[in-house]
């Protein structure tokens, strides 16, 4: 359980799948800050963290 839950500005959500992964993004707000589909490569995934991280603290999530 994350205890400082109050310092994440960005909940991201990833579905791995064989051939491909789904993220989903969120801000505090609720507002949706990505929807991708992405190839299984872990420099695409690393991309969509930093491009989210300009927004602040990112909580990753892996399903």
């Amino acid at each position: 359980m994350i205890s400082n839950h109050q310092e994440v500005d960005v909940f991201l959500g990833i579905d791995e799948g064989k051939s491909e992964h789904r993220t989903v993004a969120l801000d505090r707000t609720g507002q949706k800050l990505d929807n991708t589909a992405l190839p299984s490569d872990v420099t695409k995934m690393r991309a969509v963290i930093s491009a989210l991280a300009r927004h602040g603290k990112v909580l990753f999530v892996v399903d």
